[in-house]
């Protein structure tokens, strides 16, 4: 719980994606869902800021194979 102390609580941008990750690891029994919802998140968010040229080219294309594995795996609507 220590990197708590060292969020930026005022960026909405980088603290739900945070939060997400680490709620999902433990509710969904895998430490790769949860970073992989955290990911889509923070890819979301930028997007919905208007700020999509600060996604790195490489973030997009794990985008798409994590949005492929989640729906491979059936844990998308889990």
């Amino acid at each position: 719980m220590k990197p708590l102390v060292y969020l930026r609580w005022e960026r909405f941008d980088e603290t739900v994606p945070f939060f997400l990750a680490l709620i999902l690891m433990p509710l969904a029994h895998s430490i790769s869902v949860g970073i992989i919802w955290g990911c889509l998140s923070w890819t979301a968010i930028k997007v919905g800021y208007g700020r999509w040229r600060q996604v790195p080219t490489f973030l997009w294309v794990m985008d798409g194979v994590m949005i492929i594995v989640l729906l491979l795996s059936k844990q998308l609507f889990h």
